[in-house]
């Protein structure tokens, strides 16, 4: 109840629902044996509207933590991209607080990698620490915009 107005997401809004009715018996299971994987978009258009379909549902989110948090990592986000216009006048603390943010980044996402067997990927981690907050602020904008395409659809946005 409650999401069915939105074209997509029932298996995660399913499982928040599932984790708000039994708070203590749902556990995320990092097992290799229940790993599952899927085809990547055939076009940069599917790509796109992917990303906007999915920045577009953080908003009927009914769990606060999930909420806050999509709100959290684009203000991370939107703040690193305002790190260069302090760089002049303090410059000590833009470098603090961008060594902070690589080594926090860089721990988490090794252990990812690890996980998936695909180590080989940690090389990419600089490029990306520097392109990645671009990225996602474009994708939350953007998932703000008037809709999206899927599944050979339009959807308007609720």
């Amino acid at each position: 109840m409650g999401s069915e107005h939105i074209p997509s997401g029932d298996d995660e809004f399913l499982m928040h629902k599932i984790a708000q009715q039994f708070p203590e018996k749902v556990h995320f299971l990092k097992s290799q044996s229940v790993l599952v994987s899927t085809q990547p978009n055939a076009t940069f258009a599917e790509f796109f509207h992917q990303r906007k379909r999915w920045a577009s549902k953080w908003e009927h989110y009914e769990n606060h933590f999930a909420k806050m948090l999509a709100i959290f990592i684009f203000l991370v986000n939107v703040a690193t991209l305002m790190l260069p216009i302090w760089f002049f006048e303090k410059t000590w603390i833009v470098f603090s607080l961008l060594a902070f943010k690589f080594v926090a980044e860089f721990v988490f996402l090794t252990c990812i990698l690890n996980f998936f067997k695909q180590k080989w990927l940690a090389l990419w981690i600089p490029i990306l620490f520097v392109l990645y907050p671009s990225y996602a602020v474009f994708f939350a904008l953007a998932g703000r915009s008037k809709g999206y395409q899927w599944k050979n659809r339009y959807y308007e946005r609720t």
